[in-house]
């Protein structure tokens, strides 16, 4: 009787986390991310190359925050372009003229994919421990960090987290690979975990590489179909590698010493030298993560993702709110699974990435641009009355974060593997 009970919880509580997020859907949205959305799936339907700065879309745009030139540029993939100019020409269709329609649409995959990762975490959590498959499901859902994320922001991070969900959950390695490649075509940080979805032995690496084909092949495919060139796309790409700034890593304390003169300004080469840190960083975990737990048990794919990701978020520069959904996702499972003594840990790590988005984004009220035009004048005075203490709060959240993901990575680099279950 429980196990039904179980079984039958999914519904319930998927169609509430989809309500919930449906009901911020259509009037929040960040004003830098999700108003470049807004203007990306128009620009491209109207022959602009996504790669250059975009302008103000007519009638639709709601926020005008990208400098002088008040314009911008994306640094991904080809996928978001391509699916919001998609958006887009549905709107066309049935949005009668209504930009609140648009942003409801705009947010649909990322709604739709967040509630797909939750069911997928669900599925995989009940082959192995049906008691807590009803908790991880529950815990992704109604995280505020994952509705705000998809339901509020408008960032699509949960796109490229259900087809890795979907090639953790899949049974053979030809999924896997063609998962894994779409993952990191949708947004480039699944890249991080190609190896241990794909990679079994070193000695056979060709599952792992054409994982890593997928994207380029399309990535160069559609950027010569549309006529984008390389130039532009693949320097506002390669400009996401090296990147600085406020970050929600231990690197935010330097950013908050500079932004303060409470250090000189380092030479850009230092500078440039720790923007990079991260690529030995995860080079190293990944093939320690393979020597140490392997990639061929479920638990060795669950535990080397969360071991290289958060080598990643620890050694990054630059780590946004968006980048723990991956963790938070991974984590649910690991908890779920394997270790629920990581519950407090991992209580503490969404109260880290909580804190940071309420202290980075000024409570919120950001989120309300799409209604509120007034908003970054009131966030201007609140940023007057008490914009020194805010950076310091912001960078102890930060530096929270962190080292609870080094706490992580130590107590996972003390793991046994369990061979359970054997993928």
């Amino acid at each position: 009787m429980h196990l039904s009970r179980l079984k039958r919880d999914p519904v319930k509580a998927l169609l509430a986390g989809l309500l919930i997020r449906e009901a911020f859907s259509f009037w929040t949205g960040h004003p830098f991310d999700f108003e470049l959305w807004t203007r990306l799936g128009y620009w491209v339907v109207h022959g602009l190359n996504p790669y250059k700065a975009l302008p103000i879309a007519p009638g639709l745009s709601f926020a005008n925050i990208f400098g002088p030139a008040g314009s911008s540029v994306i640094a991904y993939l080809p996928f978001w372009p391509i699916l919001t100019a998609g958006i887009y020409l549905l709107y066309t269709q049935i949005g009668f003229g209504d930009r609140f329609v648009y942003y409801f649409l705009l947010k649909q995959p990322i709604i739709i994919s967040d509630i797909i990762v939750g069911y997928l975490i669900y599925r995989y959590v009940i082959a192995r421990n049906p008691r807590s498959a009803s908790w991880a499901m529950r815990f992704w859902l109604f995280s505020p960090i994952t509705i705000i994320l998809s339901g509020i922001w408008g960032m699509f991070d949960s796109v490229a987290m259900a087809f890795v969900m979907g090639a953790i959950v899949g049974e053979n390695t030809k999924k896997r690979v063609v998962l894994s490649g779409m993952a990191t075509f949708a947004k480039s940080l699944p890249v991080l975990l190609a190896a241990p979805l794909t990679l079994k032995k070193i000695k056979a690496p060709w599952p792992f590489i054409a994982s890593l084909l997928i994207p380029t092949l399309l990535t160069l495919a559609i950027l010569f179909t549309f006529g984008w060139g390389y130039t532009y796309s693949i320097s506002s790409l390669s400009s996401t590698f090296v990147k600085e700034g406020e970050t929600m890593s231990p690197w935010d304390v330097l950013s908050f010493l500079l932004i303060f003169n409470l250090i000189p300004n380092p030479p850009n080469w230092i500078l440039s030298l720790a923007g990079s840190l991260w690529i030995p960083v995860v080079v190293i975990t990944t093939l320690f993560s393979y020597k140490k737990f392997g990639f061929t048990t479920d638990q060795g794919l669950i535990i080397s993702s969360i071991f290289i990701y958060s080598s990643f978020l620890v050694s990054r520069y630059s780590v946004n709110e968006q980048y723990s959904v991956y963790l938070i996702a991974l984590a649910t499972i690991e908890v779920a699974v394997w270790h629920p003594e990581n519950r407090s840990l991992l209580a503490l790590i969404s109260v880290a990435v909580m804190g940071y988005i309420l202290s980075n984004n000024f409570l919120m009220l950001r989120f309300l641009a799409p209604v509120f035009p007034g908003w970054q004048a009131v966030e201007n005075h609140l940023n007057a009355m008490f914009g020194a203490e805010r950076y310091p709060v912001k960078a102890a959240f930060a530096v929270m974060f962190g080292i609870l993901n080094i706490i992580y990575m130590k107590r996972i680099s003390r793991y046994r593997i369990r061979h359970d279950f054997r993928i």
